[in-house]
């Protein structure tokens, strides 16, 4: 790997301190305040006269030399930062190549202990899920039906076929007592669902008397309605005939009191319809009126605005005749960007 950064020659601007100057003697501990004083040394000039063109030139050429040094230098410093850069990132591939490929031993090497280890846990997770189950079974006492009990148990026979290993004991107990409490549970779910039972058939019974009972009561309910509803009937056609006359006769009277009204409004439609037709023509008159002013008022005051315009070009040297011809074009449109307001 290159551990020097190729020196850069310095540019010829008359100024030893940088002539032998590299990256590593510069930019190292106390080598940039060496560097400034060297070139401080060098290019600060010696007392000038001013008020001459050759002592103005020596100082301007000071200044100049002294820019191009901290250009130099500076693209030096920049140019060994990237090296430094490029030497750290070549460094962190290697890390990452060694940190890799001894995990990748690491794990090699372990495989055969993972996999018994992982097995182990397997075997150990599969007993303490078997039990696990074995004791759910009991997770629902008082609320199954004697059918879901009785697979409980069923299931709980099959589990207990396992081999359990060093678990035997602890499994052996735990089946027994899991079995024990199904048993009970069984009992009191059968003595439960005789009970329901029995509650049913009694409920049964008594929902069919009192359907007889029901039936038997709406049919007399039904006789007396019926009867009563012929006698409402017999009376409220006697109502309705009644009605009936009396509305006809209200109806005639209506129809006479209609006409009559009907014949007056017709009259003071008619009268309103003239009226109306009088005012239209005073209004349409009036109208018309009115905007002959307005036009006269406008075309009064379009004449005063041109006038005044006219009378300003022909202030500006124009001929009335032209001035004339510009001011219609304006009001045409005919002149870009140019409008006249009234």
């Amino acid at each position: 790997m290159t551990t020097e950064t190729t020196a850069k020659p310095a540019p010829k601007i008359g100024l030893k301190a940088i002539e032998d100057a590299t990256a590593a003697t510069v930019f190292c501990d106390g080598g940039v305040d060496a560097m400034i004083e060297r070139i401080t040394a060098e290019a600060k000039p010696v007392k000038t006269d001013l008020a001459t063109k050759a002592g103005r030139d020596a100082v301007a050429s000071a200044a100049y030399r002294v820019s191009r040094a901290a250009t130099f230098l500076d693209e030096l410093g920049k140019e060994h930062v990237a090296d430094l850069k490029k030497r750290a990132g070549a460094i962190d591939a290697m890390r990452r190549t060694l940190r890799d490929g001894l995990a990748t031993l690491k794990d090699e090497i372990r495989a055969p202990l993972t996999a018994f280890e992982d097995a182990e846990k397997a075997r150990i997770q599969g007993h303490d899920d078997a039990l696990a189950a074995v004791a759910a079974l009991l997770a629902h006492a008082g609320d199954r039906t004697s059918t879901e009990i009785e697979a409980a148990l069923v299931e709980l026979g099959e589990i207990a076929q396992r081999d359990w290993q060093e678990y035997e004991a602890r499994a052996v107990s735990t089946i027994d007592h899991v079995r024990e409490g199904l048993r009970k549970e069984l009992a009191t779910a059968r003595q439960r669902e005789a009970d329901r039972a029995e509650l049913e058939r009694l409920r049964q019974e008594a929902a069919e008397r009192e359907r007889r009972d029901h039936e038997a009561k709406i049919a007399a309910e039904a006789a007396d309605k019926a009867r009563a509803e012929a006698e409402a009937q017999a009376a409220a056609e006697r109502d309705r005939l009644e009605r009936e006359r009396i509305a006809a006769e209200q109806r005639a009277q209506q129809a006479e009191a209609d006409r009559l009204a009907a014949i007056e409004q017709a009259e003071q439609d008619r009268q309103k319809a003239i009226e109306a037709e009088r005012q239209r023509v005073a209004d349409e008159q009036a109208r018309q009126q009115a905007e002959a002013q307005r036009r006269e008022r406008n075309k009064a005051h379009a004449a005063k605005i041109n006038n005044e315009v006219l009378s300003a070009l022909v202030g500006c040297g124009l001929t009335i005749e032209f001035g004339k011809l510009l001011i219609a074009a304006i009001v045409r449109g005919e002149i870009p960007h140019t409008t006249i307001s009234y």
